[in-house]
């Protein structure tokens, strides 16, 4: 902070004129205040809609009937929970016959051995023919080509039943839900979103001013208004490598960890909230500091003021006059 000081010289006597005492009797009384040192910081304000860190929709792969849909909103899942099932009756028809095709072939598959193993024996005696006996060997490897045709269908089958269990691909909070028990699921019509909201995500869009000022870790102090007087600590985690070009502002991610109510239990801090992040741009310990309330406008000083300085006007009282 550059400062312009202004040195003022008052008389410490009593007034001994009239007139003297007719000019002390208009002076404005000011207050005093001391110069100090104190620790400061230079902060970024800037406002923000509270983001979940991952937001996923959830799709059932299969097309049938929902049976059941145990999670509603606001219900807490973990990856891998069962979020709804779908009805799989004909899938589980159509495993057990991928099943019995692929016992049907593995007994050909034998037979098919076997005859290749007679068919060496009566070429080596030269009963047979070396065509005879090609024809043996792919009949056989024809088999063997089904069977694993057939394998690979019961497979598949058996993950088409399992995604008949639609399950949490991330840990989170249920939300959006659209379907109920009874409605016809599709990949087309989503189920419901899992958001994993802790951390919880804000994406602050900084001026081109304030970009140099931010690196990665710095502290970011986070304040909501659905809970006053609280604040919440954060960082910097991702500053983005470009700037919007119809905003000229810079994409600041950042991180802050989402504490559970201690009455409740649940979350302090929900996606969709608005408040004000404040980064701790610059500290600086020990510095010579002065109340706001000292400094004063003037247009002398303003005129010489060069980019990036915040010049004032400060009146020092000299003790010693």
């Amino acid at each position: 902070l550059a400062l312009t000081l202004t040195l003022v010289l008052p008389g410490c006597q009593s007034p001994a004129t009239p007139a003297a005492a007719a000019e002390a009797s208009q002076t404005t009384p000011v207050m005093v205040e001391p110069v100090g040192r104190a620790d400061l910081t230079r902060e970024l304000v800037y406002v923000a809609d509270l983001e979940a860190s991952a937001a996923v929709t959830v799709l059932s792969p299969v097309t049938d009937r929902i049976q059941q849909f145990p999670a509603d909103n606001g219900d807490e899942v973990r990856a891998g929970q069962v979020l709804a099932v779908v009805r799989s009756e004909s899938l589980g028809k159509g495993l057990e016959q991928a099943a019995a095709n692929v016992e049907g072939l593995e007994i050909q598959l034998a037979q098919a051995e076997a005859d290749l193993v007679r068919s060496a024996e009566l070429l080596q005696r030269e009963v047979i023919t070396e065509q005879t006996y090609e024809q043996v060997e792919t009949q056989r490897r024809a088999t063997a080509a089904s069977l694993d045709a057939a394998r690979a269908a019961y497979d598949q089958l058996a993950v088409s039943v399992g995604d008949a269990r639609v399950k949490a691909p991330i840990g989170g909070v249920v939300a959006d839900r659209t379907q109920d028990p009874g409605d016809y699921a599709s990949m087309q019509t989503p189920l419901c979103r899992v958001l994993d909201v802790d951390p919880i995500v804000l994406q602050l869009r900084l001026t081109e001013a304030d970009v140099a000022r931010v690196e990665v870790g710095q502290e970011v102090s986070l304040a909501v208004d659905a809970r006053p007087g609280e604040t919440f600590a954060g960082s910097v985690q991702r500053i983005m490598p470009y700037l919007d070009a119809a905003t000229r502002t810079n994409t600041v991610e950042v991180h802050v960890p989402n504490p559970r109510d201690e009455e409740s239990g649940v979350r302090a801090l929900k996606p969709g909230m608005f408040g004000r992040a404040t980064i701790v741009a610059e500290r600086r310990d020990g510095v010579v500091a002065v109340a706001d309330d000292a400094l004063v406008l003037d247009s002398q000083i303003l005129a010489t003021q060069a980019p990036g300085q915040t010049l004032r006007k400060a009146y020092v009282i000299d003790e010693a006059g």
